[in-house]
Formats: C-alpha cells, structure tokens, sequence
C-alpha cells in the first residue's frame, strides 16, 4: 500500500510538495488536486492527477479538514498533516482548527510542534502524533543568513488574512486599514500580500495604490523584510525566519479573551497597532530597531515549531514510513512520536 497525497488548494500544496519530493519510491503513490492546479505541480516536475480520480483505498495525506472530508470518501485512512501553526480558539471546536471536531478516518496526525501534538493527542487520545517542524520552509531554513541578507532591509510586506466568520478573531482587518495604507506608501517601500482564499481583492488594492503584490509566501520571503500582518500562521512562519514582524489589530479582536498564540500569548513577538492611524509610527519603530523583539521571537519560534532546522521534510518522511509500517497498531500505540535528527 503507497501513500497518497491530496491537495485542493495551493497553500496545501505549499506545505505537502517538500515532503512528496523527499519521501521514497518504495512508499511515494499518487498525488491528487484540482485541475486547475495540475499545471503548477508540472513546473515543480510532479505528475498530479486530477481530484475525482482519487477512488482508491491507498493511505492519503491531506493537509487541511477540507481535503480529509473529501478523501475519506474513498474510504481510504488519512494522515492529517496542519498546514497552519497550530492556532485555535476558545471553545470552538470547528474541524479546520487543532483539537476541533470530526477527525474521522484519520490514522494519524503532523503537527509543527510538541504544544500542538498535546493539544491533538488530548482531542484524540487514540490516533498518534508527530511534531515535524516546517517542511514549508526547508530550503530557507538551510539557509537562512543568505536568504536575509538579499533582502531590503526597508522593505515592507503588508498582509492580511481571508474574512473568516469563524471567530471575530479569524476576520480580517483590511478594511479598517486600507485608507492608511495609501496613505503611507509615500514614505514606505510597502508590497502588498494576503491569504490565498482573498487573492483577487488584495491584488486589486495594490493594483489601485500603485504598489507591488506579491501572490505567494516565496516571493514575500524573497523581497519582504518586515510583515505586517493581522491573523496568519505566516507570522510564525516569518519569526522562524528571523525576521521582524508588526501584528495588526482592529476593534473585532477581543483583548479580554484568550486563545492563545497570535491572540495573546504570543502578541509580543513584535509591536501592535491597535488603532490604524497610528500604523505609520509603529512601522517606523519598528524599521528602526528590528532587533527590540528578537529574543522573544527565539523563544516563541522554538515553542511553535520542533526543530526548524531544513529538516522537516525528511523528518515527516520517517514519520510517513512508521505510520505506513505501523497504522494497524496504531489505536494502541497512541503517543507523540518525535524524531531527532
């Protein structure tokens, strides 16, 4: 029995291409999405099929709820691997988050790192988890000091999330934002980016503010040197990197409740702007001295993520190995498996 993959959307795509690449013949099957995707995986050399055509039993690794709703229709058992950083919100159990509701199917769980594998263990105390870093993010990992020191260190990435009605805090502030961002391209060297889900509307915008929009996470880490972003896993993403970030809030966002991570354990990875006005000033502080917050993002990046060191990939390719050897075992093998490498 080979492994599967399955993706419908780029963002997925994203986080299980680095894995596929590096797992071996003897367990790499089949990689499923939508075909208006198919060419995208041809120029990154990978023979995709179509969605629909996925009608077998192989194991398949899926990388959003979305994608494991569809494949479990196969009957085939999935291995969910999180595509975020592993945020979720207080007393919401919806199935895109870590520890939501209905992981039906799933033998087996990839999560970024151990705080997440124990919040998916106590949601699932019977299927087993694996932190495994960022395979994402390998390449730039491996080599971090040259990726950061081609970049501009005035340029600006301005991004914001999809308008999301699951919690107030999963909405997006761009509204609130977008008249002191014209604003402010006068004095600021800012490119525009946003969560795949609202590309056309934040491409509009930087089409009509005359600024650069860059369509994907690669090309904000190739030309951005400071984020500026509301809600996003990219933002832990971006610290792994080294880099600083601003976090954007707007009135939706509730001080007084606490989800955790972006909402507000880890809020002081970088200055907040609480009042959109006042974005200008805190962007200059924070242009100005990146390194303020440098330690904290150390320490959060290495709470978020087990060992973002370039090896991700091969880290969820022995993970992969041991769950396709072991799944039948694996309702009484339940526990978190971490591989050291």
């Amino acid at each position: 029995m080979a492994i599967d993959f399955f993706a419908s959307s780029i963002h997925y795509i994203d986080h299980l291409v680095p894995i596929y690449n590096q797992l071996s013949d003897k367990y790499k099957g089949n990689f499923y999405t939508r075909e208006n995707l198919i060419e995208t995986l041809d120029n990154l050399n990978i023979d995709a099929k179509p969605l629909q055509e996925k009608n077998d039993l192989e194991i398949t690794l899926t990388s959003s709820f979305g994608d494991l709703r569809d494949a479990r229709k196969t009957g085939a058992p999935i291995i969910i691997s999180e595509h975020g950083a592993g945020q979720s919100y207080k007393d919401n159990y919806s199935p895109a988050y870590i520890g939501g509701i209905d992981r039906r199917g799933a033998i087996a769980a990839l999560v970024p790192g151990i705080k997440q594998a124990e919040k998916q263990l106590k949601a699932y105390p019977t299927i087993p988890v694996y932190p495994i870093g960022i395979p994402k993010l390998d390449n730039y990992h491996k080599n971090l000091d040259l990726y950061n020191s081609k970049v501009k260190k005035d340029s600006v990435v301005i991004s914001f999330h999809w308008d999301c009605k699951v919690e107030q805090e999963t909405r997006s502030c761009y509204r609130f934002y977008k008249s002191i961002i014209k604003e402010m391209k006068k004095d600021f060297n800012i490119k525009i980016h946003g969560h795949p889900r609202d590309i056309k509307k934040y491409k509009a915008f930087a089409d009509y503010i005359k600024v650069d929009h860059l369509e994907t996470f690669d090309q904000v880490i190739e030309e951005g040197w400071i984020y500026c972003c509301d809600n996003s896993s990219t933002i832990f993403e971006w610290i792994s990197l080294n880099r600083p970030v601003v976090l954007l809030n707007c009135h939706l966002y509730r001080k007084n409740i606490e989800h955790g991570m972006r909402f507000w354990e880890y809020a002081d990875i970088g200055p907040n702007v609480d009042v959109p006005k006042t974005f200008p000033n805190v962007l200059q502080k924070a242009l100005t001295n990146h390194t303020q917050y440098q330690q904290r993002r150390e320490e959060v990046k290495n709470e978020v993520y087990f060992q973002p060191d370039g090896q991700g990939a091969k880290r969820a390719c022995l993970a992969l190995e041991d769950i396709h050897n072991n799944y039948h075992d694996s309702a009484t093998n339940n526990k978190i498996y971490t591989f050291n490498l």
